[in-house]
């Protein structure tokens, strides 16, 4: 599982920047004398993540298991913290047990990455609350209450990281059309968002990407630690 965000716009400046952002950095055939113009420019290359005054940055969690994906929103006031992850884990036997129906036993096992609310970013250690949250709940973490010896950033091993450029790809083929009210914005979002979890069952290999884990680990130990190229 993994938190992730996205930026609802509430600035004309913000519509805008994210507008540019869908249309990608890739080279595009224009007219020398019409590059300068402002509907033409590129976007930066955070147009889509950093946030201005009176946006409002949404969070989602993206969850991986036994062949299904869930992407659940978070209320407007979640924030990314050990607390945060309690709440969002206090709520995910309910996720699992209304999505694996077929299943008797939930999974208990959580991998995560090592970002914030999770663990702490220089020591490694668990987040007492996030912890206290997995026990609670019968789960828990894949890395160990010490996670030092996992790398803060492998998204060529954690196999959630594959469905968030999955989510990412469809929402810039399908960008949804942002006026200037947050609360618009946030109810279209919710909606978009549970058409990218049919959208990702009728495009990829879902079952094939869970039952992919032996195998990168498999890999991951023959390239000794390197980064995997996919």
């Amino acid at each position: 599982m993994d938190p992730c965000n996205t930026v609802i716009p509430a600035a004309k400046r913000t519509v805008f920047d994210q507008q540019q952002k869908a249309m990608g950095r890739h080279k595009r055939w224009i007219s020398s004398d019409a590059r300068q113009y402002s509907r033409n420019l590129k976007a930066a290359a955070y147009a889509g993540k950093q946030k201005q005054w009176a946006d409002k940055r949404m969070w989602w969690f993206v969850v991986l298991t036994r062949g299904r994906v869930f992407l659940k929103m978070m209320p407007t006031d979640w924030e990314q913290t050990g607390y945060g992850m309690a709440e969002f884990v206090d709520e995910l036997p309910a996720l699992l047990k209304g999505g694996l129906t077929q299943n008797k036993t939930l999974p208990k096992v959580i991998v995560t990455d090592r970002g914030p609310g999770l663990y702490q970013a220089a020591s490694g250690t668990i987040v007492a609350a996030y912890k206290e949250a997995l026990c609670e709940n019968g789960f828990k973490p894949f890395a160990g209450d010490e996670a030092k010896w996992q790398p803060p950033d492998v998204p060529d091993v954690l196999l959630h990281e594959t469905v968030v450029a999955w989510v990412r790809a469809f929402f810039k083929k399908h960008p949804f059309k942002t006026v200037s009210n947050v609360r618009d914005n946030q109810k279209v979002f919710a909606k978009l968002l549970k058409q990218c979890e049919a959208h990702i069952y009728a495009h990829y290999e879902v079952t094939a990407l869970c039952k992919s884990f032996p195998r990168i680990i498999a890999e991951l130990i023959a390239a000794k630690g390197d980064r995997l190229r996919y």
